[in-house]
């Protein structure tokens, strides 16, 4: 690939400013574009960004899931009752929410 074509696909596809975050539960999906989210894992907390590499980790019974939307200054707080999985890869973060 020429150096021109490296530098296109990074401004095109590795500069994202935000991301998609999907929300299911077994009543409801919610979909919302986001800037970032904090996760609470089983041992730790980690901050997922846009272009964060590929990843799935169990969500902690109990824990907060924290994230900024896209085109506020809100931060966003969900309470996960019963636990769940999030799972992160191509600019798409997913919580399958067990309640």
């Amino acid at each position: 690939m020429s150096l021109k074509k490296q530098v296109y696909f990074c401004k095109t596809f590795m500069n994202s400013k935000f991301f998609d975050l999907n929300i299911i539960s077994q009543t409801s999906t919610e979909s919302i574009t986001i800037d970032w989210i904090d996760v609470q894992g089983v041992r730790s907390n980690f901050v997922i960004g846009p272009d964060h590499s590929p990843l799935v980790s169990i969500v902690a019974n109990g824990s907060k899931l924290i994230y900024k939307k896209h085109g506020t200054n809100f931060i966003h707080e969900i309470i996960v009752s019963s636990g769940g999985i999030f799972r992160v890869e191509n600019n798409i973060a997913t919580v399958l929410l067990d309640s």
